[in-house]
């Protein structure tokens, strides 16, 4: 047995070895590296994958809801909402519009059909789904800043200023 003053020869290791067991930890660090590299980007995709199912989850929960009660207005509202977030104007003005057939006369249901019409570039649409709207809910502050909003798209500057006014005595 040795003392703690006996030195113990090292193995003899040459340049080759050195060479060859850095091949060998660069094989085993090179995916470790890859793997912790991509690992943020492989959570994003999950985090998309769980939203986009929640999503078509939702969907599907408002359609069965919908088939037992056709006329719910507030279903159609959410559906249409989450078609509008979707960026699915034709589906979301759909249900928007039945959301109203069904008797639904609040003001985000005319605004968000508005908003669809906008989008598709429907701007006279627009305009007579806010006039509707205000007709319905003549104090809506938002209805009228809306069709302030589509009056100065469409280059209609005076009609803009009257709506933008009633606008600012509404939110005061």
């Amino acid at each position: 047995m040795a003392n703690n003053t006996d030195v113990l020869p090292l193995p003899e290791y040459t340049h080759a070895d050195f060479t060859e067991n850095m091949k060998k930890t660069s094989r085993s660090i090179i995916p470790l590296t890859v793997i912790l590299l991509l690992l943020p980007s492989l959570s994003f995709g999950v985090k998309q994958l769980s939203s986009r199912e929640k999503i078509l989850r939702q969907e599907r929960q408002y359609l069965v809801q919908l088939d037992k009660n056709p006329a719910d207005v507030q279903t159609r509202k959410q559906l249409a909402e989450l078609y509008s977030r979707k960026n699915n104007w034709q589906k979301a003005s759909q249900q928007y519009q039945r959301a109203l057939a069904a008797g639904g006369q609040q003001p985000a249901i005319f605004i968000g059909l508005a908003m669809c019409q906008q989008q598709m570039n429907h701007l006279d649409q627009a305009i007579q789904t806010c006039l509707q709207g205000i007709a319905a809910n003549p104090d809506n502050a938002e209805l009228h800043l809306w069709l302030g909003n589509l009056y100065h798209a469409v280059g209609k500057n005076g009609e803009a200023e009257d709506e933008y006014h009633l606008y600012r005595q509404l939110n005061r």
